[in-house]
């Protein structure tokens, strides 16, 4: 069992299209494997890829990691673009489930399974919601625990949402495991700075959230036959 996180740009088609490669470059950078396999909490990027111009997609190894790394995701993705002045705001689906075929040496899109079904009819299912949420998720559990887990994450994209792009930076590094002393060096603020940055992005509340459904993802997939 993988998860699949399928994604998009929030109305990117106001990019201009001079900057378009710049755009593109960006979502590459989101996407390296590297920011995730530096951290404590490594979920096995397996492969990755950029499709219709706004769109990505990555699997990886570990489904009770995909909401973590969802938003490391949209942090770095939206970090990235504040730097270079382009609102890069992206929603991102879940899917948890099996590959059915994969080849290492093919494009990610012609792999194929469960998972991938998922996430994009996931992805489908949050641009379609009235509330538009940024993430969402779908599960080979039934509809009741998916339901429950959507409930969930909808709470959790009001927050995403409402996230500055200086809280993003501390946000990112807070996620990414790095001390509060470390995010100022890097941001070249002070660590009182941080702190208030972390506490007006709801970093304690998300960190929590994010380990619980981790803790349920972890328990399912472990029940599994």
């Amino acid at each position: 069992m993988i998860a699949v996180l399928t994604g998009d740009v929030v109305a990117s088609s106001r990019i201009s299209v001079d900057r378009r490669r710049e755009f593109i470059e960006i979502l590459r950078a989101g996407l390296d494997a590297g920011i995730f396999s530096s951290t404590p909490e490594n979920p096995g990027v397996m492969e990755t890829e950029i499709f219709r111009g706004d769109s990505f997609q990555l699997a990886i190894q570990k489904p009770e990691l995909s909401l973590y790394a969802a938003l490391i995701l949209m942090l770095r993705l939206r970090v990235l673009g504040s730097k270079a002045g382009l609102p890069i705001e992206s929603r991102i689906g879940i899917g948890i489930g099996e590959v059915d075929f994969k080849d290492p040496s093919q494009a990610l899109g012609t792999w194929s399974g469960s998972a991938f079904e998922l996430a994009g009819r996931s992805l489908l299912e949050i641009t379609l919601t009235s509330s538009r949420p940024r993430l969402g998720i779908g599960t080979p559990w039934g509809s009741r625990r998916n339901e429950g887990l959507n409930a969930s994450l909808g709470l959790l994209s009001f927050v995403v949402e409402r996230w500055t792009d200086k809280e993003c930076e501390a946000l990112l590094g807070a996620f990414l495991y790095k001390n509060q002393s470390q995010i100022g060096r890097e941001l070249g603020i002070t660590q009182s700075a941080v702190s208030q940055r972390l506490q007006s992005g709801g970093w304690w509340a998300s960190r929590d959230f994010e380990k619980e459904i981790r803790r349920q993802l972890t328990e399912q997939t472990r029940s599994e036959p």
